[in-house]
């Protein structure tokens, strides 16, 4: 984050739904940290890559606040 990272790509490829939680929760965590670090609000933003034309559908469930 130090290095200017503005943005972080998930591959909604191959892993489960607790793999991309589990990213989701780490890349929040780092950017909550760098914040208190810096004194400031750091929100990095979240893309979602899926694989061609397939389509994912149903619900995410979100087990922590935003």
């Amino acid at each position: 984050m130090e290095a200017g990272i503005n943005i972080v790509v998930i591959s909604l490829f191959d892993d489960s739904q607790n793999t991309y939680m589990e990213a989701i929760k780490n890349v929040r965590q780092a950017a909550n940290n760098f914040s208190n670090r810096l004194g400031l609000v750091f929100s990095p933003a979240l893309a979602l890559a899926i694989k061609g034309f397939e389509i994912r559908s149903g619900l995410l469930e979100v087990c922590m606040k935003f």
